[in-house]
Formats: C-alpha cells, structure tokens, sequence
C-alpha cells in the first residue's frame, strides 16, 4: 500500500475518532442534565428515560472509539514496518492504560525515562518523513565569554580597582527618579486605575440639588518579566585573575539595569517586552514647531502638565538635544542660557534634567515622575554561577546567572499624564 493511501485511511480513522469523541461528549452532558432535572425516586420518569438513553449512546461511542483506535493502531504499525501484533500485553487493555499512564507523567520506568509521550499524528510524520529515532539537537543559547589575558594571569594579588580597567558605564539615574514597589506574589496581579473624573462640586443653596460628580475607573494588569543576560568563564581564570569575579558580576548587573532603565522609558508592551513610559497610553504631546525657540517647546509642556493637574518634577533628554538647547544663541549671538562657564546642575524651567542615551534623540520626556508611574519588583539583580550544561543553566531562570525579574510595566499606575 502506497504512503498516500495509508495517510487517507488514517485521516478517515482519525475523523471517525473524533465524531466518537464528540458523541461521547454530547451523551455524557445529556445524561448531567437529565440526572439534574430528576427527582431520584421515579424510574419511569421521562428525565430517568433521558438518563438510560443517554448511558446506552456513551457505551455505543465509546465500542466505536475503541474500534476507531485499533484500526489507527494497526495503520501505524504498517506505515512503521512493523507487524500488527495478534496477542501481545500491548494488547492488554489494563496494560495499555498504565503505559499511557507513565507516558504522561516525569516518573521513571525502571532506569529509563520515557520523556514526553509523541502524539500519534506527529509520529506518523516523522515515519513518512523517515526520521523515526532521529535524534533532536539541543537549541543553543548565544556564546558569551570572558576573554582573560596572559598579563592578567601573571598579575597576581591586588583587586580588580588597580588590575582591571572596566569600560564606562553611564549613570543610571532615571529609576532614582520613579516610585518602586515591591510586586505581589505570582507573576501577575489586577490593579484599578483611575481614568476620568468629571468634578460637579460647586456653591448650593440651602434645599437645592447637590450637583453630581462622575468617576470612571479601569481594570488593569501588571505582568512581570524577566531581564537576564549570561556570560561563560573559566574556572581557571577564577583562580588566576584576583577580582575578576567582582569585576564581571558588575557588569552583569549593570547590563540587567541599563535594559530595565531602557524598557521603563521605551519598552513596547508587546510581552515579553515591558511596557514603557513613552509606549503608555495617554500620553500628551507637544509637537515641534521650528518658529519657536528650542527651551519655550519644553515649557509648553511644562504648562500642559500643569494645566491637567499634575506637577511637573523632571526632564529627561538625549545628550545631543541637551547640548542644543545649552548652546543655543539669540540674533545677536549671546547665549540664551547661562553659557558654557556657570558651574551648575542641569535644570531647565526650574525642574532637574537627566541627560541620558537611553533617551531616544529629538524627544524629550517631561513629567510628574513621583506620581506619574510605579516600577513593581518582584525580584532584585542576582548573580549566580553554575557548572551545569547550558542549556538548563541559561533557560530556566531560577539557576541563571545572572537573572532578574525587576518590574512588571512602567506606568502602570499613571496618577498624571507626562507629555512628551
């Protein structure tokens, strides 16, 4: 029998398997509603009637289910090369239920772990396909690696401040500038937000109507993720290189803060992505005109945050747009700030500036940061070290090094609107 003749008998097997199945089904909920309805003590009755019926379609469905499955069985075996077996334990039906069983669980038979049991169409693919037992490669993550140097073997005692010099690193000031919490347990959990108030409140006369006042509040969700990154170094290199543990472990964490400082701000809320201040919903704008001066375009939204009732506490830019605005000139050429001698911390409008990269260049964010959004975290930075294969160590987060699950959304309790 050709491959496509015997892919046609298993399609109408399996479709045959399925109306049984659903027969099954319907008879078992019309015999739940026949059992509700009666009243247990008349066996004449229509609902008795309904239920008798009802168990008689169960067993026809289930006779033609087992029929079904045997030719299925039998079909398999053919495909495979392999004869049918007449009279084996295979054939026992206590013995097939305990396999079936075992096939899907962990547990172990004798020494050997089965592993997750193949669905019989998948199998079948692999059979037409002629990979049966073929082995599956393992994915691999990424390559990361720590590259030690000759000199820093011979190096000998001393610590990593006068042995290694690390690249820059950027300050990390703009969750400085947001509420955190800590997350409830689990990986997620509801939350209500306040999303329109229509305030009536206003002078009455003794005996009038008090006005009304409309509060309209949302259903909402935080979702935690995971931002973890990992690195492989040699045990050696441990021993030989004094400090390099410290030195790798703050770079590690280091990484996993500059991405969350990134997702606060930019994250797109598409999972497993955060959901960022710029990416929330809600946000005012102010729109860029060239006629106006580039330090008035801030206060504009300085004054629109202000006009929907927030406080305005923070300003956060790219460093190419801060250097604009500092060193931009009047007609006559005078610098409009205080030029490039005044001694003093970045402000613009009287509120402090974060002068950050993580800031996406030509767009400024401006907000009620104290109010404006909560970070939830569920599990701070840490750094772990393992000698297991990679492929557990790197997937499963609770044995990664490092792994962290700070928040679940950015702005996920917005009191205010910030405008950009």
């Amino acid at each position: 029998m050709t491959t496509a003749r015997y892919r046609d008998q298993l399609a109408d097997v399996r479709e045959r398997t399925g109306q049984a199945r659903d027969r099954i089904a319907r008879a078992k909920r019309d015999r739940q509603a026949a059992v509700d309805s009666w009243d247990g003590r008349d066996m004449q009755s229509p609902e008795a009637r309904r239920a008798q019926l009802a168990d008689q379609a169960i067993r026809a469905a289930e006779a033609d289910l087992d029929v079904a499955r045997d030719e299925e069985s039998a079909l398999l075996h053919q495909m495979s090369g392999m004869s049918v077996p007449q009279h084996s334990s295979l054939t026992d039906p206590s013995t097939m239920g305990q396999l079936e069983a075992l096939a899907y669980s962990s547990q172990q038979f004798g020494q050997l772990s089965l592993g997750t049991v193949i669905p019989a169409d998948r199998l079948a693919g692999m059979i037409e396909a002629g990979d049966w037992g073929a082995p599956r490669p393992m994915a691999q993550a990424p390559a990361g690696q720590v590259t030690v140097t000759d000199a820093m073997r011979r190096a000998g005692g001393g610590g990593p401040s006068d042995r290694i010099v690390a690249q820059p690193r950027r300050a990390l000031r703009i969750l400085d500038r947001l509420n955190t919490a800590v997350m409830p347990a689990g990986r997620s959990f509801e939350y209500v937000r306040e999303v329109a108030t229509a305030d009536g409140a206003d002078v009455v006369v003794e005996g009038a109507l008090k006005p009304a006042t409309t509060i309209e509040f949302e259903d909402d969700e935080a979702v935690a993720q995971t931002l973890a990154h990992h690195t492989r170094l040699k045990r050696q290199a441990l021993a030989d290189v004094p400090g390099l543990d410290s030195v790798v472990q703050g770079r590690l964490t280091y990484g996993v803060l500059a991405k969350l400082e990134a997702q606060v701000l930019n994250g797109s809320g598409v999972d497993p992505n955060l959901r960022g201040i710029l990416q929330t919903s809600g946000i005012g704008a102010t729109a860029y005109d060239g006629a106006v001066p580039l330090a008035d375009l801030p206060l504009d939204a300085i004054t629109d945050i202000i006009v929907s009732e927030a406080n305005p506490d923070t300003v956060v830019i790219h460093p190419s747009d801060w250097s604009r605005l500092v060193r931009d000139r009047a007609d006559d050429g005078h610098y409009r700030g205080s030029g490039p001698f005044a001694s003093q911390t970045p402000t613009l409008w009287g509120l402090p500036v974060v002068v950050t990269a993580a800031m996406t260049e030509g767009t400024a964010l401006i907000g009620d940061f104290a109010n404006g959004a909560t970070v939830f975290i569920r599990e701070g930075v840490s750094v772990r070290m393992s000698d297991s294969d990679q492929d557990a160590f790197v997937r499963i987060w609770w044995s990664s090094w490092p792994s962290a699950a700070p928040p679940s959304r950015c702005g996920a309790r917005p009191a205010s609107r910030p405008s950009t």
